[in-house]
């Protein structure tokens, strides 16, 4: 809306605020610990999205485990989402019509693209047409 004021790193300096690096991110830095609130998790995943991306555990019923990485999600912060009663544990997995859904600790994760270890990035509707996540958890 044109009301942002652009602040010269200069100025910054004379006033006693010291320009710093950033942290460097390591790979644990970018897992997802579904104990976090959903918009700590969608903000880990728009800020490390593209590359170098957030990523979490898939376990399926069988107890493989796929690493996979998330490119889009979209936070819903609601204690569940209805007829989701049973799955309050963060992580687990709920289908609705064809959206792929995460508890988190404090609401439920939309998970809109992934990118399952050894395949391409893809929608969350393309990776439940190849993989059934109903019996499945992320880690």
């Amino acid at each position: 809306n044109g009301t942002v004021t652009a602040m010269p790193q200069s100025h910054m300096i004379t006033q006693g605020i010291a320009a710093s690096p950033a942290p460097k991110i390591f790979t644990a830095t970018c897992r997802l610990d579904w104990t976090r609130t959903v918009h700590a998790l969608h903000n880990l995943v728009r800020g490390l999205s593209p590359y170098p991306a957030a990523w979490t555990t898939l376990v399926g019923s069988d107890n493989v485990a796929v690493k996979v990485k998330v490119f889009a999600t979209a936070p819903e912060v609601v204690e569940w989402l209805p007829g989701t009663e049973r799955y309050h544990r963060p992580g687990a997995i709920i289908v609705r019509g064809k959206q792929l859904w995460v508890a988190g600790s404090d609401g439920w994760l939309r998970i809109d693209e992934l990118q399952p270890a050894g395949k391409r990035r893809m929608t969350a509707i393309d990776f439940m047409n190849g993989y059934d996540v109903r019996q499945a958890h992320f880690e």
